[in-house]
């Protein structure tokens, strides 16, 4: 069992969901292997796939610049559960030998990833679906930070929803910060999810400007895509330098032997 809790929400504690959680710890299974992010350890793990629990460890008692574990529990918390994001029970933090460890609590969705299912880019029906559901996220002011093909699942309903919000940002208001973040938001979930296709793209924007409450300044929007698709053209550039040098060097290899 975890000892030495020193923080924690009181609300948190008090949560009977998150106590019968914890007496259950053994019983965590692992979904992925673990990362390191910033100095911070991460790991995922989901209890009798109904509940999922994010571990973050890392030294000190000082967390990254951006706590990834707030950021998720006060977006997921603003949602709700709206739109079939997963409902979240909250954070404890302990520290114990010079390391402070947290567990973030929330709901698992039943369901595949598009990542899971093989898939690499949208399906062209999908795309009005992922840019309403973004401009319906957008209109809460969360922005996700993080929209791509493993992180949309498809619901035992038929319906995509986003899982993951570790990247999320909440903004208060519609203000400059808000619509240049939501624009870059938009842009790389093109990017991940249509591919450089830009029919399939086109579609996904379509679909979230006509959703979207707060249209962001024409301009604002065209610079951010400008400098998406700059951004886009430079990877696809190294990508094919890459290959070249690839071939260049099994060129190279072949006529040693």
């Amino acid at each position: 069992m975890i000892k030495n809790k020193t923080m924690a929400t009181k609300d948190t504690l008090l949560n009977p969901t998150v106590l019968d959680i914890l007496s259950k710890e053994s019983s965590w299974t692992p979904l992925a292997d673990s990362i390191t992010r910033k100095g911070c350890h991460c790991q995922n793990f989901h209890l009798d796939h109904k509940f999922i629990i994010k571990l973050f460890r890392f030294s000190g008692d000082k967390p990254p610049a951006d706590p990834w574990w707030d950021q998720e529990h006060q977006a997921l918390h603003l949602l709700n559960g709206e739109l079939g994001s997963p409902i979240t029970h909250g954070y404890i933090e302990f520290k114990s030998d010079g390391f402070t460890t947290i567990y973030l609590f929330k709901e698992m969705v039943s369901g595949n990833t598009l990542g899971e299912l093989g898939q690499v880019i949208l399906k062209k029906e999908q795309c009005a679906e992922v840019g309403e559901f973004l401009a319906d996220i957008h209109n809460r002011k969360v922005v996700t930070g993080d929209c791509h093909l493993s992180n949309l699942l498809i619901r035992n309903n038929n319906k995509l929803c986003f899982i993951d919000f570790g990247n999320a940002r909440i903004y208060p208001r519609a203000s400059f910060a808000y619509g240049l973040i939501a624009s870059r938001d938009l842009q790389k979930a093109k990017y991940k999810c249509a591919n450089l296709d830009s029919a399939l793209s086109q579609l996904i924007e379509d679909a979230y400007l006509s959703k979207l409450n707060h249209k962001p300044p024409a301009i604002l929007h065209l610079i951010v895509r400008g400098l998406a698709i700059l951004h886009q053209k430079i990877r696809l550039y190294r990508g094919k330098e890459r290959i070249k040098s690839l071939e260049e060097l099994e060129a190279r290899k072949e006529k040693l032997k």
